[in-house]
C-alpha cells in the first residue's frame, strides 16, 4: 500500500468516525427532544429513567445506522476531498503525476467496505432484536397487550385473539381458522383458554412427511370442528376433556397382539393382559384421526381393566396419549396430509357408550397443539408498519415462498432493496466526487452542486418506490440511470 493510500485512508476514516458521532447524537437528541414526554409516563426514578433512554436508543441505533449509513459514507468522502482541495493537497498530488482518479479509488472502496458494514447491521444484527426496536418509548421494559387480527402462518392459517400478551407470551381466547393450500376452509378449533408457543415431541410419528419433532401453539379449554365444506361433520367435536372414537380399548389390544405375531412373539390370552407397552399407532378413519402415545417402550402406555363374561368392550386407561387429526383422507386411505391439530394429555380413561358414536376418551389435564410456523416474535413484529425491513433477507424469502406476506408487490420491492441499497450508496457517493474534484469553483459552490445531485438522485430513488412501478423497475432504475450519469461525469473531471 503506497503513503498516498494510507494517508487518504487515514483521512476518510476519522472525518467517517467523526460524522458518524455527530450524526447519530443529532439524531438520538432530536428524538429525545421531541418525545420526552412519552419517556416520563410511568414516573420512573431518574436512575430507572436515563436506564430506559439508553435501553431505547441503544437497539434503535442499530436502525439509524441502517438508514444513515449511506448519508455518512458519502459525507465522509465529500468532507475530505473537500479539506483536501481546500489545503490545494489535490493540486500537489497533480503536479506529482497522481491522477485523481487514483486518489479516489481508496475511498472508493473503504466506502464498499462500510457498505458492507450496513448489510451485516440489516441481515444480522438487527432481525435478532426486531421485537425490542418495535417498542415504543414508553415500552422499554416490555411490550403494551395487542389484539391479534387474523393473521396467517405458512400452513394459510388464520390466526384471531381478543388479547396478546408479550411479557408472558400468551395469546387469549384464540381463535384458528384452518385452510388448506388453496385457502379453502378445513377446521376451526375455538380456545376459550390460552395458547403459548411450545414445542411438541416425544410421539411416535403417525403422519407421513411430518417431522417427529413440531413447533406450533399449546392450548386450554378448545374444541376443534371440522368445515362442511371440506367433509362431512364430526358427529361429536372433539375437545381437551373428550375424545369421541371408535377405537377402544379392545382394538389397541388386538393391534399390538398384531405387531406381536408379525415379530414372533408369544401372546397370552386376553384374561392374562393387565396392562401393554408398546402400543403402535391405530388409525379411526371414521373421524380420520390417529391413537398413540408419548410413553416410552418399556412403559405401560394402556391400563386394561378386567374381562367381563359376555361383555364385548373392556374398561382401559391410556398414559400420555396423543389423538391428532387430519384431512380427511377416504375411508382406505394411509395416513397422511394436513394436520387440524393434535389433542394430547396426562391419560385418557375409557367411557363406553350404549353405541360406537357414543364411546370416547375422558381426557386428564387435556390440551390441544396445533403445529405452526407463527411464533410469539412474529406477533410482536407484526404490530410495526416497517416489520418487512426487520427481517433479514432469508426470512423475507421464505415467507413470500410460503405466501405469507398479504401485499407481494411491497415485499418483493424491500427484497429487491436488499440488493440495490448498497449500489445506491455507491452511486450516490459517485455522483457527489466530481463536483468536490472540480478545479473549475470554489469549495461551496461544488459543496452546493454536490448536495443538490445527491438530493435529487435521493428523491427520485424514493419517487420510483411510491409511484406504482413494478417491483425490479422501482429498485434499479435509479442505478441504472444516475450510475451512467455518474460514470461520464468521473470520466469528464480533468485530472
Amino acid at each position: 500500500m503506497r503513503t498516498l493510500d494510507r494517508y487518504v485512508i487515514r483521512s476518510f476514516l476519522s472525518s467517517a468516525l467523526m460524522l458518524f458521532a455527530a450524526i447519530m447524537a443529532l439524531r438520538i437528541v432530536a428524538d429525545l427532544f421531541f418525545n420526552m414526554d412519552e419517556f416520563l409516563e410511568d414516573n420512573e426514578t431518574f436512575a430507572e429513567l436515563i436506564r430506559h433512554i439508553s435501553t431505547y436508543y441503544g437497539y434503535q441505533s442499530l436502525m439509524y445506522f441502517s438508514e444513515l449509513g449511506g448519508t455518512i459514507i458519502v459525507m465522509a468522502a465529500a468532507f475530505t476531498l473537500a479539506r483536501m482541495n481546500h489545503t490545494n493537497e489535490l493540486t500537489a498530488m497533480l503536479a506529482s503525476g497522481v491522477s485523481l482518479h487514483r486518489v479516489i479509488v481508496p475511498m472508493v472502496v473503504l466506502s464498499m467496505l462500510m457498505g458492507g458494514l450496513i448489510v451485516v447491521d440489516r441481515e444480522l444484527l438487527i432481525p435478532p432484536n426486531a421485537a425490542k426496536l418495535v417498542r415504543a418509548r414508553d415500552e422499554a421494559r416490555e411490550l403494551a397487550e395487542f389484539p391479534v387480527n387474523l393473521t396467517t402462518d405458512s400452513n394459510n392459517t388464520i390466526w384471531w385473539s381478543p388479547l396478546y400478551e408479550p411479557a408472558t407470551r400468551t395469546m387469549r381466547a384464540p381463535i384458528l381458522t384452518i385452510r388448506n393450500t388453496k385457502r379453502q376452509r378445513l377446521a376451526s378449533a375455538v380456545a376459550g383458554g390460552v395458547a403459548q408457543p411450545a414445542t411438541f415431541a416425544g410421539f411416535r410419528r403417525t403422519v407421513k412427511d411430518v417431522p417427529a419433532t413440531l413447533t406450533g401453539w399449546d392450548m386450554t379449554a378448545v374444541a376443534l370442528s371440522r368445515s362442511t365444506l371440506s367433509a362431512q361433520p364430526w358427529e361429536n367435536t372433539p375437545t381437551v376433556e373428550k375424545i369421541h372414537t371408535r377405537v377402544g380399548p379392545v382394538q389397541l389390544l388386538a393391534k399390538a397382539k398384531q405387531r406381536a405375531l408379525e415379530h414372533n412373539i408369544a401372546v397370552p390370552p386376553d384374561e392374562q393382559i393387565p396392562s401393554v407397552s408398546g402400543i403402535p399407532p391405530v388409525r379411526d378413519p371414521h373421524y380420520d384421526m390417529m391413537i398413540a402415545t408419548r410413553s416410552p417402550a418399556n412403559v405401560d402406555e394402556l391400563v386394561l381393566g378386567p374381562v367381563t363374561p359376555g361383555r364385548a368392550d373392556r374398561d382401559g386407561r391410556l398414559n400420555r396419549p396423543v389423538f391428532t387429526f387430519l384431512v380427511d383422507t377416504g375411508q382406505n386411505q394411509p395416513a397422511s396430509g394436513q394436520i387440524l391439530g393434535i389433542f394430547h394429555a396426562t391419560s385418557a380413561t375409557w367411557v363406553p357408550g350404549d353405541t360406537a358414536n357414543k364411546s370416547y376418551w375422558k381426557l386428564e389435564n387435556g390440551r390441544f397443539f396445533y403445529p405452526s410456523d407463527l411464533n410469539a416474535d412474529d406477533l410482536v413484529l407484526r404490530q410495526s408498519s416497517r416489520w418487512l425491513d426487520l427481517m433479514s433477507t432469508a426470512e423475507l424469502t421464505r415467507l413470500l415462498k410460503v405466501g405469507r406476506i398479504p401485499d407481494q408487490a411491497t415485499a418483493i420491492l424491500a427484497k429487491h432493496l436488499r440488493f440495490a441499497d448498497p449500489i445506491n450508496n455507491l452511486v450516490m457517493l459517485l455522483l457527489a466526487l466530481p463536483f468536490i474534484l472540480s478545479r473549475e469553483r470554489n469549495i461551496k459552490a461544488s459543496a452546493t452542486l454536490s448536495v443538490l445531485m445527491v438530493g435529487s438522485y435521493f428523491a427520485f430513488v424514493h419517487a420510483c418506490r411510491l409511484v406504482g412501478l413494478p417491483p425490479l423497475l422501482a429498485a434499479f432504475l435509479p442505478i441504472v440511470l444516475f450510475g451512467t450519469v455518474a460514470a461520464v461525469m468521473l470520466d469528464a473531471v480533468k485530472t
